[in-house]
C-alpha cells in the first residue's frame, strides 16, 4: 500500500499531520480525524500544544485533544478531560504517552498507557516499534503500522498490526 497522510487540527490554526501505509491503521487514522475535524467545525475543539507545562482545563461540552509537536518531547502526561493526544511525524521519539484516550502518532517509536478506567480508544500508528497498554473496561479500535508491536487488551475491540513482528494479549 501506498503511504497516505492524514491531517488532524492542531493548536493555534495549525495541523498535525502523520504517514500510514496500511489500510487498516490509515482507517483509524481517517475515523480519528473525522471525529477532530467535527469538533472543530462545530467550535468545541480545545487543543492546546503540549509544553510539558500544566494545561488548562477542557472547558465542559468541548472536546479536548493535546498536540505534541516540539522536537525532544519523550514523556507526555494527558491530564483528566483531554480524550485525543496528537503527535507529529516531526517528533522523533521514542515517546511515552500516559493517560487519556485515543491517540494519533505517526512513525515514533510509542509506549502508550491508557490509565482511563472505562470508555473507547482509537489508536492510529505509523511503522514504529509500539508497546501499548489498553485499561480495563475500554472499547478500543487499534491499527498499528508496520513495526514490531506489543498490545496488552483489556476490554473489546480490533487490534490490528502491520507486517512487523506482533504480541497481541488479551485479558492480561
Amino acid at each position: 500500500m501506498t503511504t497516505t497522510y492524514v491531517t488532524v487540527p492542531g493548536a493555534s490554526s495549525t495541523y498535525v499531520v502523520n504517514p500510514y501505509n496500511t489500510p487498516f491503521n490509515t482507517q483509524v487514522a481517517q475515523q480519528i480525524a473525522s471525529v477532530l475535524a467535527a469538533a472543530q467545525s462545530a467550535s468545541t475543539l480545545f487543543v492546546q500544544n503540549y509544553t510539558g507545562a500544566t494545561l488548562p482545563p477542557v472547558p465542559t461540552g468541548d472536546t479536548g485533544e493535546i498536540a505534541v509537536t516540539v522536537p525532544g518531547t519523550s514523556s507526555v502526561v494527558v491530564p483528566t478531560g483531554y480524550t485525543f493526544t496528537a503527535v507529529d511525524q516531526g517528533v522523533p521519539g521514542p515517546i511515552t504517552i500516559s493517560g487519556g484516550g485515543s491517540l494519533f502518532v505517526g512513525n515514533q517509536n510509542t509506549t502508550y498507557f491508557g490509565l482511563a478506567a472505562a470508555g473507547t480508544v482509537s489508536i492510529a500508528a505509523g511503522d514504529g516499534n509500539d508497546l501499548i497498554a489498553l485499561p480495563t473496561g475500554t472499547t478500543y479500535e487499534v491499527g498499528l503500522g508496520n513495526g514490531n508491536d506489543t498490545v496488552y487488551g483489556n476490554g473489546s475491540g480490533t487490534v490490528t498490526g502491520g507486517t512487523g513482528n506482533n504480541l497481541f494479549f488479551g485479558d492480561s
